[in-house]
């Protein structure tokens, strides 16, 4: 390994070398090339770490990171640095053994990260045995490993000089030892996963932990501990622990942690109950039945907790107990974690990642912390059980754009976000071998930018020299994934994509949160992220109005005081135990809605359902139309084909719309005709029935069913999906039309098209911007077969990797690639796959294409053009004839003033 290490490391300075001698002469002439530069390798398999884009993002970038002072939250759910500039983040993992390379490793690997305009690098997977805390140092007074310690050290100090921020863990792998006082430390797994949030001891370990690193040591490179350095600007307690996280294997507990977390269990029921006859109150549904058996107390610590202890009844209040309490051990792990940091002088906002698409766990998180964090991953791969990690790895391959099930970027980070708390998504991506990975990139960046999400880290980037083969989540050689990071991050970090004008809030009661059996977030509602920015609120019995639009969440009955609130409840519930009889309608002031209907035939007037026909709708709890009275005030939603009922009331004083029972597909229905109806916003019911969705800025379009994604703003354009052959798609001032749909290895892909203006202005006066074009990329042999075929469900298994070469199967065609900018063509390419890229600078151009032989062709030019031509060790200056092919040795052409005025 380290005889490679050095070859690399020589081969990169002998390049270096290369350019700043017998090249200089020819580059001098470049007005995109500096003087003596080599160009830069968006060639994957050219360089060990290929540059994202041709142009330099780095002007993104203010050095030193920490500039601006310390991070903190704001009260608005904001980020900013002390000077109250607002922060936002556009990050990269870098993870395990990528964090531990030599010197000029990391120097080559910041130079990349720094010229793609990443302004943070979450540091993630330090702390296993292979790290920080190795099983021999488990009984020493230096506890850490002092190499790996230094590689983090040089880690930090050269991002912060380069103006990236840190993001750090504190609990991810650590595997606890037996040495460091803890029972059958190597069992508990990776990470100690749930023990570390319940056990005394493996908390006692961490602050140990936190406090060697956080405070206690000096990077030498910097002087500052991690503490006091505000480059390090945001700190994670763990990374995907907990006891809702671990939900479904707490039945396999090691002792002696299993009778710890149960006696822990009946002296919380004591103490939050106060007696043993005060839970069995609570305990008892309105049906008169107890949950807690006869020979059941806490004072004998006999009360068997769900899921852990064999045989325990699993009904609903003591299932509502369970999540009472999961949440308060959560809550009192984060809080002794972050007062222990607090005390000590860390500054910087916390978080923790458990499960927080399970609402106590949000719930808890929320409360404690600064921040909420979440993962986003496409097509996540996964394994049979028993060999994970091990081939095969199975996916769906499906298009990210034609998701309708919840499972897209955008309804999954809106489910993670709490009203006035920052969000980050600390993990995210499109993972290969998915072949819709370009539209993955381009639709978590564009939603990402209408929630206003405050950080987004896409995972990972592998520093190791030698890995040039695609992998599940390695960015750094997909021309896919990388090619896109830079403009993505442009249009993010500068707001080339605007923050939804209006809002919306999904209301949980207390009762909501911890009523047991609702299905994780999100649900369909949180399909509303397409128009509007959306969140989470949590309250205790009553909600005013939060946003531009309040749901209910409607799990149980609650008060409902604000306006331009949806408002029902599944179940009349007033409390997590199922007890209380009062509908969410009644207790808001409305008529209460009657008894549950099996099915009823109703007719609509355009709320939640077109004004044509019937609509039959089943398990629904209609209103008595006489309760509609007599002023007018309240009008029907829905009437009943015998005139007696109506599905739903609208309050037209208050703007709010009540129901009884409402399923989240038709909840989501009428928000949609609420936000039209309340705001004039273009969007209604029939968004949702053609699976096509407008932002209220109208710059996002995105249509399930063609699997189709448009950014349309004045600095930032993009089309991206299924793009069919010889139709012409536009956004904004951007046009592209492509001979032949997307194909890579025989698989359908998706396309996407990119133009960007770096000055910031406008298409028709940009002097400076950049168009991109890129489609797919596999490994060199690689095999992937059908594993499932059914008609709502495939899935695919990958039985080979594959090797480099990296492939974009770029192959010359007939058909070309039109590329136009309002409305004028700037670059014909007759390829299919593939990948292009053109930079405008003024007078000067530069042109990318990954396919030898492609006619290519720049129609705004002359058709003479003086050009540079740069191999991966040479340049040489020609005279270009349009249309010209590209040459096999060509890594860049940049095309110089003309010589030819006039034009053919």
């Amino acid at each position: 390994m380290a005889a490679r290490v050095r070859a690399v490391c020589l081969g990169l300075v002998m390049l270096t070398l290369l350019w700043g001698a017998g090249d200089a002469r020819v580059a001098s002439a470049a007005g995109v090339v500096p003087a003596g530069a080599a160009p830069p390798l968006l060639d994957p398999n050219l360089s060990e770490f290929p540059a994202a884009t041709v142009a330099d993002y780095s002007d993104l970038l203010e050095a030193p990171a920490g500039r601006h002072g310390h991070l903190f939250a704001g009260r608005d759910g904001r980020f900013y640095f002390e000077d109250g500039i607002r922060a936002r983040f556009w990050g990269l993992n870098v993870a395990k053994e990528a964090v531990f390379q030599p010197k000029p490793v990391i120097d080559a690997a910041v130079d990349a990260i720094a010229r793609a305009g990443f302004n943070l690098v979450r540091l993630h997977h330090v702390d296993d045995e292979t790290g920080l805390l190795p099983a021999a140092l488990a009984s020493s007074k230096q506890r850490l490993d002092l190499s790996r310690l230094d590689c983090l050290d040089y880690w930090i100090a050269r991002l912060k000089s380069r103006g990236i921020y840190i993001y750090l863990d504190l609990l991810d792998y650590r595997t606890f030892q037996e040495a460091e006082g803890v029972p059958q430390g190597p069992r508990l797994g990776r990470g100690a996963k749930p023990y570390a949030v319940f056990n005394e001891r493996l908390q006692e370990l961490q602050r140990d932990y936190a406090g060697m690193l956080l405070f206690d040591h000096v990077n030498p490179y910097t002087r500052l501990s991690y503490a006091a350095d505000p480059a390090v600007c945001l700190v994670e307690l763990c990374d995907e622990n907990g006891l809702f996280h671990e939900q479904t294997r707490l039945g396999n507990l090691l002792s002696p942690y299993r009778e710890e977390l149960v006696k822990r269990w009946n002296f919380w029921l004591l103490s939050h109950y106060g007696s043993r006859e005060e839970l069995a109150r609570s305990w008892t549904d309105r049906t008169g039945k107890c949950c807690l058996q006869d020979d059941e107390d806490p004072r004998r610590g006999n009360v068997a907790l769900p899921g852990v202890t064999q045989g325990s009844d699993a009904g609903v209040p003591r299932m509502a107990g369970r999540n009472l309490f999961y949440a308060a051990v959560h809550r009192e792990y984060f809080r002794s974690m972050s007062n222990y940091l607090r005390s000590r002088g860390l500054r910087c906002p916390l978080s923790a990642v458990t499960k927080p698409e399970v609402l106590p766990d949000l719930w808890a998180c929320a409360n404690e912390l600064d921040f909420t964090a979440t993962n986003y991953y496409h097509d996540h791969p996964y394994f049979r059980q028993g060999s994970e990690w091990q081939l095969p790895g199975f996916f769906s391959g499906l298009n990210v754009l034609s998701d309708q099930e919840g499972n897209a970027f955008a309804p999954r980070a809106a489910a993670a976000r709490v009203l006035n708390k920052p969000l980050v998504i600390r993990e995210w991506g499109a993972c290969w071998p998915n072949n819709s990975r370009s539209a993955g990139m381009l639709e978590a960046t564009a939603y990402a930018c209408l929630q206003d999400i405050d950080a987004m880290i896409l995972f990972t980037y592998s520093a190791q020299p030698g890995a040039r083969s695609l992998d599940y989540f390695d960015v750094r050689h997909d021309p896919v994934r990388w090619g896109l990071a830079a403009l993505c991050g442009r249009a993010f970090l500068q707001g080339r994509i605007q923050p939804a004008e209006h809002s919306a809030a999904v209301a949980y009661s207390t009762a909501d949160v911890f009523y047991p059996g609702a299905d994780p977030l999100p649900g369909a509602v949180y399909e509303l992220s397409r128009v509007v920015r959306l969140g989470n609120a949590f309250f205790d019995r009553s909600c005013g109005s939060l946003a531009d639009l309040t749901l209910a969440a409607g799990r149980t009955g609650a008060e409902y005081t604000g306006n331009q609130t949806i408002l029902s409840a599944d179940r009349d519930s007033t409390d997590c135990y199922g007890r209380g009889n009062t509908s969410a309608a009644a207790a808001s002031g409305y008529p209460a809605p009657g008894p549950t209907v099996d099915s009823l035939r109703f007719r609509f007037g355009g709320t939640g359902f077109g004004a044509s026909g019937l609509c039959d709708l089943e398990d629904v709890r209609p209103f008595p139309t006489k309760a509609l009275g007599s002023d007018g005030q309240l009008r029907a939603i829905g009437i009943s084909e015998d005139g007696r009922f109506c599905f739903g009331l609208r309050d037209m004083k208050r703007g709010n719309y009540i129901f009884g029972r409402l399923e989240d597909p038709i909840k989501l229905r009428v928000a949609l005709d609420a936000l039209g109806q309340l705001h004039k916003i273009p969007v209604d019911h029939t968004n949702f029935e053609r699976g096509a969705y407008s932002s209220d800025t109208q710059e996002l379009v995105i249509d399930h069913q063609s699997g189709v994604l448009w950014i349309a703003t004045p600095a930032f354009c993009a089309v991206t999906g299924a793009l069919r052959a010889g139709e012409k798609a536009a956004a904004g001032a951007l046009g592209v039309q492509i001979g032949s749909a997307a194909q890579v290895q025989g698989a359908d892909a998706t396309t996407a098209c990119v133009w960007q203006s770096l000055d910031g202005t406008p298409a028709a006066e940009a002097s400076q911007w950049v168009i991109k074009y890129v489609t797919s990329s596999a490994n060199t042999a690689q095999k992937i077969r059908p594993h499932l075929v059914k008609e709502k469900q495939s899935i695919l298994a990958l039985d080979s990797a594959g090797t480099a070469p990296v492939t974009t199967d770029g192959r010359v065609s007939d058909k070309p690639v039109l590329l136009q900018l309002s409305g004028q063509e700037v670059l014909r390419a007759n390829l299919r796959n593939g990948s292009l890229e053109l930079l405008r600078r003024g007078d000067d151009y530069a042109l990318y294409c990954d396919t030898p032989g492609a006619l290519l062709q720049l129609p705004q030019l002359p058709a003479t053009l003086s050009a540079v031509v740069y191999s991966a060790i040479s340049s040489r200056r020609v005279e270009l004839r349009q249309p010209f092919a590209w040459p096999s040795d060509a890594v860049l052409i940049e095309v110089l003033a003309p010589v030819t005025a006039n034009r053919e």
